[in-house]
């Protein structure tokens, strides 16, 4: 008995160091598997940040394209609409000349020059008694109350009859007669 009371303290030594090898072995298990699942990780998301980049790049080049396909569809845009304007805002001028012309002058009724001037700009509105107002209100400044009068009346006269008096202008141009 005094032997295996002798023995106890070795047998203690050997346990101890076998449970300090199993821990030190669970521990390497566990610190390699966590440097493995850290090493997935960081491979995962290495590779969901290069999904991710080529993504945005391709984005960023397809949203370019499209902002420079804008870019040109409203410089086109813009283009038109300078053009149309610059061609109404001839027409206005001269239908607004004409219309000042006949308010001036001693005639009782549009010539047929100043008819047709101021036809071509109303058949090229979709509202024509508005367009007949726009070119009172850029020919008042110049005229007097006398002479606006005068034109406005046979400015009205010719929008109420507006269908007919285009048939007529058009018939007349048909033939070769022209201004």
């Amino acid at each position: 008995m005094e032997e295996q009371v002798a023995q106890i303290p070795r047998l203690a030594e050997e346990r101890a160091l076998m449970v300090i090898e199993k821990k030190e072995i669970l521990y390497k298990k566990e610190v390699q598997k966590l440097r493995k699942q850290h090493t997935d990780t960081i491979s995962s998301l290495q590779s969901r940040y290069d999904a991710l980049s080529k993504e945005y790049r391709s984005l960023e080049c397809v949203t370019a394209m499209r902002i420079e396909r804008l870019e040109r569809e409203k410089n086109d845009l813009l283009a038109r609409f300078k053009a149309m304007l610059d061609m109404l805002h001839e027409k206005l001028k001269e239908a607004v000349r004409a219309f000042m012309e006949f308010s001036k002058s001693v005639l009782r009724e549009f010539s047929i020059r100043h008819r047709d001037t101021i036809v071509e700009y109303l058949a090229d509105s979709p509202d024509v008694r508005n367009a007949a107002h726009t070119m009172k209100v850029f020919a008042r400044p110049f005229l007097d109350n006398r002479q606006f009068d005068k034109g406005s009346k046979e400015l009205d006269c010719l929008t109420s009859n507006f269908p007919s008096v285009l048939e007529e202008v058009n018939r007349t141009q048909s033939r070769g007669f022209r201004r």
